[in-house]
């Protein structure tokens, strides 16, 4: 499991011109009209799509990457992901809202002791920020084997799995870092960039999820030999 192997796995695909686009159009209609709420339906879309291509990898199709045929279904599947990351992210919307509201209140002027606070909790914020992520996308491959929302808190059966399979959750972590590296440098590439980033970070995002996913809960661990 690496990015590499996430986006071979985008670009063997013989259509990936026609779904990579579409991605496109998806991500950049979800960012442009959030603000406007209308855009949370395309994240759940989103969402539902890297569902049905996680699904494809551990059914071990050959060609994973889904074709966009049905939205309906992406969004009705999607939108149980979108509540469960929201319900997981909830503590750092808060935060954020907390700390709006102060600048708010004091004209953009925060005190020094408030932006200790804040660099003091940054690190805390960071942990659990990949930890909600982790769960989040484990909780994905659950949703799929019992689509229900609680499949996506059963937090100490999880954080049980993560631990034990320690090797692959770091590995994990790991290449979304050097992933969100490379999706970092093109979106600063202006124009060209910035739509192969749209077209690439759902699918590639995905598939690295779903690679991750199968590992974690379709391979079992080597037992050692015992001598």
């Amino acid at each position: 499991m690496d990015f590499v192997s996430a986006l071979r796995i985008v670009f063997d695909d013989p259509q990936w011109v026609s779904k990579l686009t579409m991605a496109a159009i998806v991500t950049a209609f979800s960012i442009l009209l959030t603000p406007l709420l209308i855009g949370l339906a395309g994240w759940a879309v989103l969402l539902g799509y890297q569902l049905a291509l996680i699904a494809n990898l551990r059914a071990g199709i050959q060609h994973p990457l889904p074709r966009w045929i049905d939205l309906s279904e992406y969004f009705n599947n999607g939108s149980q992901a979108f509540i469960a990351l929201v319900l997981y992210m909830l503590p750092l919307i808060l935060f954020g809202c907390c700390i709006a509201s102060l600048s708010f209140l004091s004209n953009g002027d925060l005190s020094s002791t408030v932006m200790l606070g804040i660099l003091c909790l940054s690190p805390f914020l960071l942990i659990y920020l990949a930890f909600a992520l982790l769960l989040h996308t484990l909780g994905m491959g659950r949703f799929l084997d019992d689509p229900r929302l609680g499949a996506f808190f059963d937090v100490g059966g999880m954080l049980s799995l993560l631990r034990a399979r320690s090797d692959v959750t770091l590995r994990y972590i790991l290449n979304v870092i050097l992933l969100s590296a490379l999706f970092g440098v093109l979106n600063g590439i202006p124009c060209l960039g910035t739509l192969v980033y749209l077209g690439l970070q759902g699918p590639v995002s995905g598939a690295l999820a779903g690679l991750f996913v199968h590992e974690m809960l379709d391979t079992q661990k080597p037992k050692a030999k015992r001598a």
